[in-house]
């Protein structure tokens, strides 16, 4: 498990680390799938995708942290509704 989450890029790892909900990396086909908290919310490639252009993270590490992100506000407000 591990060595999967270090295929993950830096930056959607610290994206996941930071949420405060628990989650885990499971490999797919071609992809490795990103699960917040019991639900998937992105994938990302077991090649390690696209890389970095000159400006940056790639759109598609980008997205999947807007993803991630999204996921995050609905699964608070979810808790918060709950209490």
């Amino acid at each position: 498990m591990d060595n999967i989450k270090n295929r993950i890029h830096k930056d959607i790892r610290a994206a996941l680390d930071e949420c405060g909900h628990p989650w885990e990396a499971r490999v797919g086909s071609s992809h490795i799938k990103l699960i917040l908290a019991g639900r998937m919310v992105g994938i990302y490639p077991l090649n390690g995708g696209p890389k970095l252009s000159a400006m940056g993270a790639s759109r598609a590490v980008l997205n999947t942290i807007s993803q991630i992100r999204r996921a995050v506000v609905e699964l608070d407000a979810k808790n918060v509704s709950n209490d």
